[in-house]
């Protein structure tokens, strides 16, 4: 769904890692079913973008028979979709009993994640519509940093993605479409915080990786980094941010200072539980969170600075190690963006609107996704209900709270045709 907002056009849309769904087949059941439901209390009968979420079965499907690439395009029209966003960081099975740190497998230390990440990109380009010529494939910005972690690392990805820049450059001058590859800080991955990801980019990308890239292409450095700014952003996603209590606001105005593209912004919102000593029904109320599917990394300030786990059932049993005298916990749990407590617990939704406010009153970034993929292990509270119907309207209820707030700050929908501008 593309607005118009005091700096231009952007585009908004939800994750559709939320619906189970591996094969193409499954993708296209989801869309037909739930996913067309959503569209028609957005927009009616308009068009409505798509953050896809395409497994590696999906993508083979797609990569190795243009045909079925064709049909899957024609698929999209008919349903009233375009695909401009994809969300490739879950490479295999998002919904079986156990993902946690599964998630990030493979790493990008692996040659299966560049394969699959190229492909992903040979698909967006055919999908794209005919109007565009810009898709957001928003990734894992290393590993899970339990396994390794250091400059030998950061060198070795670096490497990997300068490769994939020069094949995504050739694809742009061969088809004159664009696909940028945006790294997503998480706790506990490669990349966490702001200040990691300007390091990454200012010596690693703008440096080893553009360096390596001038010589590959026999172009000059000022051109390999401008290819690097082209193809390689950010994924700012709200909710990884402010677990880790950065100012959301402030990180991004200092990647805008950067020169960092923020390609996409995913928006969502994580728990948080203050003065946790002293509140023992909000510890309570935090562990009915703690579910076997996903990693939900904990963070805690406090007196002894900045405590980290890596999931939930960690800080729960009796608050020791300093974890009991923190002023307040943070939990990467994705929860709904229009809740401003569950509870006795906050979210983290007053960071969410200024950072919202931020990026489309100054342009931020041309792509927004709604991420609250966490709905069938949210607790009973925090969620409609069960079933279809249920997911439909919690769904289409985060549409109408992020729209509300667009239009507050001086946007408007343009309606179900998309902007013939550029991207």
């Amino acid at each position: 769904m593309r607005w118009i907002g005091p700096r231009g056009p952007f585009d908004l849309t939800y994750c559709t890692n939320v619906h189970p769904g591996e094969t193409l087949a499954e993708v296209e059941a989801y869309l037909a079913g739930p996913t067309t439901a959503v569209r028609r209390a957005v927009v009616g009968e308009g068009t409505m973008g798509l953050g896809l979420r395409l497994a590696r079965p999906a993508v083979d499907e797609l990569f190795f028979d243009p045909a079925r690439r064709a049909a899957f395009a024609r698929f999209l029209r008919d349903h009233h979709f375009e695909a401009w966003t994809v969300n490739g960081f879950p490479h295999g099975r998002f919904h079986s009993d156990r993902v946690k740190e599964e998630v990030f497998r493979p790493s990008w230390l692996d040659p299966e994640r560049l394969l699959y990440t190229e492909r992903l990109a040979d698909v967006m380009i055919d999908l794209l519509p005919a109007a565009r010529d810009f898709a957001t494939i928003s990734t894992l910005s290393g590993q899970f940093r339990p396994w390794g972690h250091g400059p030998e690392v950061l060198t070795k990805i670096a490497e990997i993605l300068g490769l994939l820049v020069f094949r995504l450059a050739k694809r742009r001058r061969e088809t004159g479409k664009r696909v940028m590859i945006c790294l997503e800080a998480e706790p506990f991955s490669t990349l966490e915080t702001v200040d990691e990801i300007e390091v990454f980019f200012s010596e690693y990308l703008s440096g080893l990786a553009a360096r390596r890239l001038a010589v590959a292409a026999a172009i000059s450095l000022d051109a390999a980094r401008a290819r690097v700014a082209d193809h390689l952003g950010v994924c700012f996603d709200t909710c990884h941010h402010a677990v880790q209590f950065e100012d959301l606001t402030v990180s991004l105005r200092r990647l805008r200072k950067r020169g960092i593209p923020v390609g996409k912004v995913q928006l969502s919102s994580a728990l948080a539980v203050e003065r946790p000593g002293s509140r023992p029904e909000a510890v309570q109320a935090i562990e009915a969170f703690a579910e076997p599917r996903y990693l939900h990394q904990v963070v805690g300030r406090g007196p002894m600075g900045i405590l980290r786990k890596p999931d939930l059932e960690v800080p729960a049993d009796g608050r020791s190690g300093g974890w009991g005298s923190c002023d307040e916990w943070r939990c990467h749990f994705h929860v709904p963006v229009s809740l401003e407590a569950i509870g006795p617990l906050r979210t983290t939704r007053s960071d969410l609107e200024a950072a919202l406010a931020l990026v489309v009153e100054e342009g931020l970034s041309p792509h927004l996704e709604i991420e609250t993929y966490t709905w069938d292990v949210l607790p009973e509270a925090a969620r409609s209900g069960s079933g279809a119907e249920a997911l439909v309207a919690d769904i289409t209820r985060e549409f109408a709270w992020v729209a509300e707030r667009l239009r507050a700050h001086g946007c408007s929908a343009a309606g179900s045709e998309p902007d013939r501008g550029s991207d």
